[in-house]
């Protein structure tokens, strides 16, 4: 398949705004771009981003109508540096694996993007075993990572509608279908989350892939559809981890026996998960 833009294209047109928020026209794509303002018009009234993927570029513009003419009038207006940034760190990939990303929770300066705010306290628990927690922080997490945090709805929108153009566009010269995520929680567990090309608004959790902070490996939607990659033993430091862990293991139906210990062992029949105490 032909993943490459054409030189111009617009997109995204008719975008939601907020009341007294400037209407957004659209995102306009024009690589080698040789005349910036006039593409910008194809973008209609209001705010237009136009990027040249190909020459890592953006330019804002807002549109506004002219009554004497009877055409648009683009007229140069900054883009916020988040989205500057954002679509920057995509197309900065040089491989599939350069375009993910390790994002620490307790160590912001590190960051490639700002950890999503509101979710201190959380752990790779969370993630596994509560469906609207989930989605509250799969859509924060890619929020973030489209640089679609600003004040501003109708720059969020454009912001949104750029990442999923960047992310198609290099997903096609790159050849890959998904950008990984690798979520380091502040107690130290860990929860890998992808977000797929052609949506860019939620970031999903890798089944069979999320660690608690004592390495083992959490019980989520993988255990009831292939157990095999959670055969194993499992070794707890705290009564709290081993709690976590024993939910988690509720939540799918994951059957243990034995006596209560700080370690048990699993294993995969092929059709069911079963864990006991040693």
């Amino acid at each position: 398949m032909n993943h490459r833009l054409p030189s111009t294209l617009l997109a995204f047109l008719g975008l939601a705004f907020a009341a007294g928020e400037a209407p957004a026209g659209g995102v306009v794509v024009c690589n080698n771009c040789t005349s910036v303002a006039q593409v910008a018009k194809q973008g209609g009234t209001g705010l237009v981003i136009v990027s040249d993927f190909a020459r890592k570029k953006l330019w804002g513009y807002n549109n506004e109508y002219d009554r004497e003419t009877g055409r648009l009038l683009p007229i140069p207006t900054p883009i916020p540096g988040v989205i500057h940034h954002s679509n920057n760190l995509t197309l900065s990939a040089v491989s599939p694996a350069s375009a993910d990303i390790v994002l620490r929770q307790d160590d912001p300066r590190s960051n490639a993007f700002p950890f999503p705010a509101g979710f201190e306290g959380w752990s790779a628990y969370e993630v596994a075993t509560d469906t609207n927690m989930r989605a509250q922080f799969g859509r924060a997490l890619a929020a973030s990572y489209a640089g679609a945090t600003t004040s501003s709805n109708t720059w969020n929108n454009l912001a949104t509608s750029l990442k999923s153009l960047a992310v198609d566009w290099m997903a096609g010269k790159l050849n890959f279908d998904f950008i990984t995520i690798t979520v380091h929680w502040s107690d130290g567990s860990i929860t890998p989350m992808v977000i797929h090309k052609g949506n860019v608004t939620m970031a999903e959790p890798i089944e069979g892939q999320s660690f608690d902070a004592d390495g083992n490996r959490i019980p989520d939607s993988g255990v009831t559809q292939d157990g095999s990659d959670y055969v194993g033993n499992y070794r707890f430091h705290s009564d709290a981890n081993l709690e976590n862990w024993l939910y988690a293991a509720s939540r799918y139906g994951v059957p243990i026996n034995g006596t209560p210990s700080r370690r048990m062992s699993c294993s995969w029949d092929g059709q069911t998960l079963r864990c006991h105490y040693y």
